[in-house]
């Protein structure tokens, strides 16, 4: 009966412990998710919503990447810059050169980011997004 009753409880904690360590991985992914289409999300919007690239301010084409964007304040109609880049493994936005807003969270690593300009036309210049998120949890990483 303690054989039986060893095995079936060694059983158990294992059962236990994937059942932790799947949950955790699940955790990571989810919160490694939201971390991307946030981040891809304001992005996009910005580089959508801006005037020009200032294409000497920027680093495109190398990790980490750089772009400065050249846009209007649509409250006050007054000109304002906007800048997004990687440093120390965050993904931060700057705007006017004043304020700083991280815009992943301490779990999540941002280990590479490229920016790349597209020019289809003389009148259209577009920008490729390339971002690669690391995420840590509790001694698990994905």
């Amino acid at each position: 009966y303690i054989g039986i009753f060893g095995a079936v409880s060694l059983f158990t904690v294992n059962i236990i412990f994937m059942a932790v360590k799947t949950y955790n991985n699940f955790k990571i992914v989810k919160d490694l998710k939201i971390a991307a289409e946030i981040s891809l999300e304001r992005m996009s919007r910005e580089i959508r919503l801006a005037n020009d690239i200032d294409i000497s301010r920027s680093v495109l084409d190398a990790s980490p990447g750089k772009i400065y964007l050249n846009t209007v304040n649509f409250d006050t109609g007054s000109s304002k810059t906007i800048e997004f880049f990687a440093s120390n493994g965050a993904l931060i936005v700057v705007q006017n050169g004043l304020s700083q807003e991280y815009l992943t969270s301490s779990s999540t690593e941002v280990t590479n980011l490229v920016f790349r300009e597209i020019v289809s036309s003389t009148t259209s210049k577009a920008i490729k997004i390339e971002m690669e998120l690391r995420a840590k949890k509790s001694g698990f990483e994905t």
